[in-house]
């Protein structure tokens, strides 16, 4: 069926190597609404450190949230090496909800519309196992 929906960001920098921001969205088909409100930032903690660190809030016939962290360290020019933390339970009432995710990683920028990311994690979902599984993946992306 046809969805419809309304997004909102605001963000707001401190000082030269901080921005705090908010998001809003809200969508809806005929049978399912979801209202999502969250709030980030990105925290510069010397000029080749940055966290970015993001909470999202869900409300719909459950309630849940996600958070994702991630500490990225720029080598040089273009090569980031990564440490990411991902958490969710999307229905605070059912612990089989929970997934969470750790990660080691490098990206690179080597021009212009290329970006190759490659990434090991430790994944656990607990509504298929209460055990970590890991997962290795490269990405190769373009865009226009």
């Amino acid at each position: 069926g046809r969805s419809r929906g309304v997004a909102f960001q605001s963000s707001l920098f401190i000082a030269e190597a901080h921005k705090l921001g908010i998001s809003y969205f809200y969508g809806s088909n005929a049978s399912f609404s979801r209202h999502l409100a969250g709030v980030f930032g990105i925290f510069g903690i010397t000029p080749n450190l940055a966290l970015l660190s993001e909470w999202d809030f869900q409300n719909n016939n459950t309630r849940g949230f996600v958070n994702y962290h991630k500490l990225d360290y720029e080598l040089t020019q273009g090569l980031h090496a990564f440490l990411s933390q991902e958490f969710s339970q999307l229905n605070l009432l059912a612990p089989s909800s929970r997934s969470q995710t750790y990660s080691v990683g490098m990206q690179f920028f080597p021009r212009p519309h290329f970006e190759l990311i490659a990434q090991w994690q430790k994944q656990q979902t607990a509504a298929l196992s209460a055990e970590f599984i890991d997962i290795a993946w490269l990405m190769i992306h373009f865009y226009p």
